[in-house]
């Protein structure tokens, strides 16, 4: 192990476009539409909505390796039993005509796998933690990392 390792040099981040504003929810009863990148759907702000139908869509990193697809599969499978559960209602994979006429609500994913497989007809949603967080997710974990004790209290109002 190297001990007197040289700092990496490297250019700043180019500043982060603001996140366009998330969908208005629609009232009454929707469909709601699980990926990779958001799992907790309890606690999605859906307002007076409805959940009639839960589906799941699986969009994979293109060189994700079997036991990475098997995990993912194995996380989407849990969070649709407990949405099911949740919401009461029926919840499986998103096949084709899934959601049936209903409107249907997703979780925001910003950027990777996830966000490119979504439908431009998906309603997406935030949580207040999203907006704080985004502007400081500019290189990775750390930087998030360090900003976690403001992000709980502007988001528990503590």
């Amino acid at each position: 192990m190297n001990e007197f390792p040289e700092a990496i040099e490297e250019d700043d981040p180019p500043g982060l476009k603001p996140l366009p504003k998330p969908d208005p929810v629609p009232h009454g009863e929707i469909a709601l539409l699980l990926h990779l990148d958001d799992l907790r759907p309890e606690s999605l702000p859906l307002g007076d909505a409805r959940i009639v139908r839960v589906g799941g869509l699986l969009a994979h990193a293109p060189d994700a390796v079997a036991h990475v697809r098997h995990a993912d599969e194995q996380a989407m499978a849990d969070a649709l039993e407990r949405a099911g559960v949740h919401f009461g209602c029926d919840a499986g994979p998103a096949t084709e005509g899934w959601a049936g006429d209903l409107s249907i609500v997703t979780p925001w994913a910003p950027v990777g796998p996830s966000a490119s497989a979504l439908s431009s007809n998906c309603l997406r949603v935030r949580r207040r933690w999203d907006d704080l967080t985004w502007p400081r997710a500019t290189r990775g974990y750390f930087q998030v990392k360090a900003a976690i004790p403001t992000i709980l209290r502007d988001t528990l109002g503590h």
